[in-house]
């Protein structure tokens, strides 16, 4: 394993990812519209019923980023070598799939922070809720769901290249197929999905 080779797979990504407008794009607008959704509809929803129901939703919904954030990073990564008709060029150097994974996963650490830091800041600016009053098990919850992102998005990977470019949708798709078994936006007591969500790390983090 050659620590240069890692930092030109991070450096690569990164810098396509900072000249891609779409891409900037994609890191704050949809954590802002899901923030302004959810916090919309909570708002409405706690003027009839629990209170504090806007901070677990807006909790959930950092973790969720975290997690489909997590994912796509993988996933689009290696869409993109298929757009840019780059995957045989780096596989023919001495690049092996485990440096290439390591620079895709430092980079996507990276925009996990970036996420989370936006993310808490908009909340609070908007709803004054600080989503960190859980305290110190943000830190493994976040470490948690952030690895189970980076899974799904290997599965994600694996599908397509097994598949082939007709299967590239799934790199956006298959974070959502989890997204109603991991209890993002459950109650505690709702006892119809404590059969299906039990074998997910996600769950039991999100259910908490």
């Amino acid at each position: 394993m050659n620590f240069y080779r890692i930092k030109g797979i991070f450096f690569r990504h990164l810098y396509e990812f900072v000249k891609g407008t779409h891409s900037m794009v994609d890191l704050f607008y949809w954590p802002l519209v899901d923030i302004l959704l959810w916090g919309i509809t909570s708002i409405w929803i706690v003027q009839h019923h629990a209170s504090n129901l806007i901070l677990v939703l807006m909790t959930a919904m950092i973790f969720w980023q975290i997690t489909r954030r997590g994912s796509n990073d993988v996933s689009v990564s290696l869409v993109a070598e298929f757009w840019n008709r780059n995957l045989v060029n780096l596989f023919s150097t001495p690049l092996s799939i485990l440096e290439w994974s390591i620079g895709v996963l430092l980079l996507s650490l990276c925009k996990i922070v970036v996420i989370i830091i936006f993310g808490v800041g908009v909340i609070f600016c908007l709803y004054e809720l600080n989503v960190l009053t859980i305290g110190w098990p943000f830190i493994p919850f976040a470490v948690s769901l952030m690895i189970f992102g980076w899974v799904i998005g290997f599965l994600a990977a694996s599908v397509i290249i097994y598949g082939g470019h007709s299967l590239e949708p799934l790199a956006w798709m298959i974070p959502f197929i989890f997204a109603p078994f991991s209890a993002v936006f459950l109650s505690r007591r709702d006892p119809s999905s404590l059969g299906a969500i039990h074998f997910l790390v996600s769950s039991h983090i999100l259910y908490f």
